[in-house]
């Protein structure tokens, strides 16, 4: 690279948004998503760095911004070690509001699961267990978080997982407004429930089996569903039989995770059950 290059380099990188905020300062942009950019900043009162979730221009429409507003709210609800912690929101000067979320050192589940296909079992029993521990928080306050998946998992290096990105949950409580109409679907078909896929109404059910593709995905190495387009998986969600996991895969694991990805969500167990009988299965259970 020339020194040119370098130069005409710097020239396209945009200067941080303006947050009008003085205790927050931008610096460093970390991921991007249809909805939203997330930069870490540093927060000045505290010196420690945190998370800035701050809506993309195109993305600022009613409906948008009504679902940042809910996760919020959501996240601000729900106390727990293993869900990600809000600590205030804002508006940019040029317009978008923004959250100041707690920074998550570490990878997400899907970086973790590029670098080896196949984690080790203790480490996918413990991911596992607080992603389930997480989970029963918000069903109790009558949520379903509707989007869970390797992606908006964090694992920090101490061994802490977090689960985070509420933006498409569900709230079960009677008043609370519907954000989506008609027959809208959305989340990412590879881990959505078959209820969920058919437009029919979620209970934390939903993220249970969401919870058992990522385990069967952990296990196996691989997705239990794939096709060329999301409507062919979708298909496969709701019509399709889990393929066999590999040999590899102890029997006992494999059928506490097919409970998990029961057609019907009758039958599919909680979160607590189904990561107490994991850890039975690869008698890792100290009882």
């Amino acid at each position: 690279m020339t020194v040119q290059d370098t130069a005409d380099s710097a020239a396209n990188i945009s200067p941080p948004p303006d947050l009008d905020d003085s205790r927050y300062e931008l610096v460093e942009r970390i991921g991007e998503g249809g909805v939203a950019v997330v930069w870490r900043a540093l927060d000045r009162q505290t010196g420690m760095p945190v998370a800035i979730k701050l809506m993309q221009k195109k993305a600022f429409k009613l409906e948008t911004v009504q679902r940042l507003a809910q996760e919020v709210e959501i996240l601000v609800e729900l106390s727990h070690p293993c869900i990600v912690q809000v600590y205030g929101t804002g508006v940019a000067a040029s317009g978008p509001p923004y959250v100041a979320m707690e920074w998550v050192e570490g990878p997400t589940l899907r970086q973790r699961l590029v670098s080896e296909r196949i984690p080790p079992l203790i480490e996918t029993i413990s991911i596992v267990e607080q992603i389930a521990a997480a989970l029963p928080a918000a069903h109790c306050a009558s949520i379903v978080q509707r989007d869970l998946k390797p992606e908006n998992v964090i694992l920090r290096p101490d061994g802490v997982v977090k689960v985070l990105d509420f933006g498409m949950a569900k709230v079960l409580r009677s008043g609370s407004p519907a954000l989506t109409s008609g027959i809208k679907i959305f989340g990412t078909p590879h881990y959505m429930s078959p209820e969920r896929a058919q437009g029919k109404p979620v209970t934390a059910a939903a993220d249970v089996y969401a919870l058992g593709i990522i385990t069967y995905e952990m296990l196996n190495g691989r997705r239990p569903f794939h096709a060329k387009d999301a409507m062919s998986v979708l298909l496969a969600q709701c019509n399709d039989a889990p393929p066999p996991m590999e040999e590899a895969v102890a029997p006992e694991l494999e059928e506490v995770v097919m409970k998990s990805l029961a057609k019907d969500p009758e039958v599919r167990p909680s979160a607590g059950d189904f990561a107490h009988a994991l850890r039975k299965a690869a008698a890792l259970d100290e009882a």
